[in-house]
């Protein structure tokens, strides 16, 4: 794993790693999302853009 100095990273390097995170996110749901369905149920996932 990558260390990073935090009070050097920059804005671009932030979104670069929310989206990593995201991308994490929606690949473990659609792992699961198989799963689910056997159950009857439905997962919807997405993520909120707070940058306004």
């Amino acid at each position: 794993m990558k260390k990073i100095n935090l009070r050097s990273i920059t804005q671009k390097e932030i979104l670069q790693i929310e989206k990593q995170f995201e991308r994490i996110a929606l690949n473990k749901i659609r792992n699961n999302q198989e799963k689910f369905r056997k159950m009857g149920l439905k997962i919807e996932a997405a993520f909120r853009d707070e940058k306004k």
